[in-house]
């Protein structure tokens, strides 16, 4: 194999994989609060609302937003090997990624709430077709709309140049953006009053 040619897809048995896998996660738990900032200072700006995100403070965009980074997980183990398997169109990976989100999104806000008590991340309860404020409609279409481009366009796109990086290189990546994760972690949850003091 000449260093142009794309090694295949690594199985779900192997460590490259759950390397890759995380790549896609972290990334999507960050593009996902730029996401939830930027739709807060829009909303902000035209209803006085911030919406149903609590932004924690200035730091805010080097934070994740955990339940992105779940539902590109649940969308790259469940959706696309259906999508292949199926050949299912984008209005069906649509549906499905939706529902899958909402179920992601549900979720993490019940465990929130069993762990800290609370959901002090967001609240949907002003929105309609929410379920008890911990997600709602929104959530299905909007992780929708972002997964089905993912799907069909920047999973495909960016997949083999992961497959590209180099074994020891992959390992250390993933390396730096857990440590990257874990310190954005620590902040986030020393803001919140949620550590140890």
């Amino acid at each position: 194999m000449t260093s142009e040619e794309t090694p295949p897809p690594p199985g779900w048995r192997t460590l490259r994989f759950w390397e890759e896998l995380w790549v896609y996660m972290w990334a999507a738990a960050l593009v996902g609060t730029w996401w939830e900032l930027l739709l807060s200072i829009v909303l902000t700006s035209l209803t006085g609302d911030h919406a149903w995100w609590r932004p924690v403070g200035p730091g805010s965009i080097l934070h994740f937003a955990e339940p992105y980074g779940l539902g590109a997980a649940a969308v790259i183990l469940v959706v696309i090997p259906l999508q292949r398997r199926y050949r299912w169109g984008p209005p069906r990976v649509f549906l499905v990624s939706g529902i899958l989100a909402a179920m992601v999104e549900l979720t993490s806000a019940l465990l929130l709430i069993a762990v800290l008590g609370s959901n002090p991340f967001w609240d949907f309860s002003s929105y309609p077709a929410d379920l008890k404020g911990m997600t709602s409609l929104a959530s299905v279409v909007v992780f929708g709309l972002f997964a089905t481009p993912f799907v069909f366009t920047i999973h495909p796109a960016t997949s083999p140049l992961l497959r590209r990086i180099p074994p020891w290189r992959m390992a250390w990546l993933c390396v730096l953006l857990l440590a990257f994760y874990l310190v954005a972690l620590a902040v986030k949850v020393r803001a919140l009053g949620l550590g140890p003091s």
